[in-house]
């Protein structure tokens, strides 16, 4: 068989084929040190690929446990569903009656607190009230010493008046001795 009875593409593989034979590979050559760096990178690699096959089957397996862990706890619940079921129809009693008596306790401080506001504005109305007479009480006492102030005025007035003119009639009493027989004589209507 000749190449050019051969299809166009296998042609061209022969041709690369008898001209591979002509190449010539160079292997590089590595010194002491390259060769010992590339030998614990290759062993680190080694290493490093049989940790992570280590630590996978860890996986697998902690998986296959908790998967066993997980089917043993379900049938525990499924096993405690039945006797847990009264307790927690208490729960729900006993929580339904908290709910109340937060709920009675929660008006009760609402109406405690509507209470409170009440007694205020009653003080307060109270408070108001009391200072209003206070000052009209003060007011009273205000005209009731001046009435009292004027008054006294008057009867220390009266009562000086009295005295001068007591004074005056023993005054004029005392000077008058000899004029009062003549006084004596002045007739008086029966």
């Amino acid at each position: 068989m000749t190449l050019a009875a051969l299809t166009p593409p296998f042609a061209a593989l022969l041709a690369q084929a008898s001209a591979l034979a002509d190449t010539v590979v160079t292997v590089p050559v590595h010194s002491g040190f390259e060769r010992w760096v590339h030998l614990i990178s290759g062993v680190a690699q080694i290493v490093i690929a049989l940790a992570l096959i280590v630590i996978g089957a860890l996986l697998l397996a902690l998986a296959l446990l908790a998967r066993r862990l997980y089917r043993r706890l379900n049938e525990f619940l499924q096993q405690l569903h039945p006797e847990v079921r009264p307790i927690l129809r208490q729960a729900e009693g006993a929580a339904e009656n908290v709910k109340q008596i937060t709920a009675t306790a929660r008006a009760k401080a609402e109406s405690f607190g509507r209470l409170a506001d009440d007694a205020q504005q009653r003080l307060t109305r109270a408070s108001e009230e009391a200072e209003r007479r206070v000052k009209e009480l003060g007011a009273v006492l205000g005209v009731m010493q001046e009435e009292a102030e004027a008054l006294f005025v008057q009867t220390a007035s009266t009562a000086r008046g009295v005295r001068a003119s007591t004074e005056e009639f023993a005054r004029l009493s005392a000077a008058e001795p000899a004029a009062a027989p003549a006084a004596a004589k002045i007739e008086r209507p029966a």
